[in-house]
């Protein structure tokens, strides 16, 4: 079976070349969408540890933290 695919796709160019084409540009995607991901994750992150001149941090003294789902 993988002979006759194989086979088939040799003799026709242009349906190879769109293939490589479209795998190349997916994989092209998939790696800026994840790198655009990581960059916002980075820049979340770098404003909480440039703050390191606070001498006190306010929080919620009572954090609603359950494993109750929510209805």
């Amino acid at each position: 079976m993988n002979f006759c695919s194989a086979e088939n796709v040799n003799r026709d160019r242009a349906k190879y070349l769109g293939l490589i084409f479209a795998i190349a540009f997916c994989t092209f995607l998939l790696e800026n969408q994840t790198s655009i991901f990581a960059s916002i994750l980075k820049r979340t992150g770098s404003q909480i540890l440039d703050v390191t001149d606070a001498d006190v941090w306010v929080m919620d003294a009572r954090p609603n933290i359950s494993s109750k789902p929510r209805r």
